[in-house]
This record gives structure tokens, C-alpha cells and sequence, in this order.
């Protein structure tokens, strides 16, 4: 069990992901990742779990406590679906903050001729550049998460 001094030091993740349109499959892989990271030690923000997703406004308040999770998050996890409209708007967000982004399904994700949001994904995966400094797929916090992904044969 962490301490909660080391609960405060953990790294703060945020997984966009399917909500509404996620198969039971994705469901399964996806609460398998979190449950993974989590009983390493970071803490994730988890859409279906710890957003409210009842929105009479039309889904507003869901996009404002995103970006709010996203704001506060280290860095952005991204189970891509291209099918999830949300995701979209959560990685714009994600864009914008200029936060490290990590790809966990990107063995699924097919790169595309020309400009696509595929094509966007697997590039911020492999290479992130906050402020000019320079953070590659090579770092071992990286190489960790790829190992997770595969354990978790995702």
C-alpha cells in the first residue's frame, strides 16, 4: 500500500478514451491499463469512472471536467478509437497543453496517406518536445509503459 506522501508524488495521467462508444472488449483492455498503472503507484483519470457522464447541457460539463483533469494531468494516455468523438475534443485539449502523450493501443492504429489524426498520434508517441526539450520514446519511464502494453497483451 502507497503512503500518502507518495500518493501526492505520483504521476498524474489522464486517459482519453471511448466512453459511450466503447466495445466490451475496449472496456476490458482499458480497466485492465488502469487497474496496471494504478497498482504501480500513478494516478489516472479515468473518463468512465471518474467523470460524470450525466451532462443535460449536452456534454459540456463532461469537456470542461476533462480539460480540467487534463490540466492537472503530467501526461496524457490515449487509447485511441477513431470512432469516439470525444476523444477528439480531450486530445485537442491534450494538444494544446503541450503535455508528454503516450499511445496505448498503437499497434492497432494504421498510419494513414496524408494528414490524419492516426497519423498525428503515432508521430506525438514517438517523439514529445515540451519547451525544447527534448523527451524520446527512448527514456526507460517510456520503455516501462511499452512493457505494460505488452504484458497486458494490448
Amino acid at each position: 500500500m502507497t503512503s500518502e506522501s507518495q500518493m501526492k508524488k505520483a504521476k498524474r495521467i489522464f486517459l482519453i478514451c471511448p466512453v459511450r462508444s466503447a466495445s466490451d472488449p475496449q472496456k476490458v483492455e482499458m480497466d485492465r491499463y488502469v487497474d496496471a498503472l494504478e497498482g504501480i503507484g500513478y494516478r489516472v483519470h479515468y473518463p468512465p469512472r471518474d467523470t460524470n457522464q450525466i451532462d443535460v447541457i449536452g456534454g459540456i460539463n463532461i469537456l470542461h471536467q476533462n480539460m480540467e483533469a487534463i490540466l492537472k494531468a503530467d501526461e496524457v494516455h490515449v487509447y485511441w478509437d477513431e470512432n469516439s468523438k470525444g476523444s477528439y475534443h480531450d486530445f485537442g485539449e491534450a494538444f494544446i497543453t503541450r503535455k508528454p502523450i503516450y499511445v496505448v493501443n498503437k499497434s492497432r492504429i494504421k498510419p494513414t496517406q496524408g494528414k490524419s489524426y492516426s497519423n498525428v498520434l503515432l508521430s506525438l508517441d514517438k517523439h514529445y518536445e515540451p519547451n525544447l526539450i527534448k523527451r524520446t520514446r527512448q527514456s526507460k519511464e517510456w520503455q516501462d509503459l511499452d512493457n505494460l502494453v505488452k504484458k497486458l497483451g494490448m
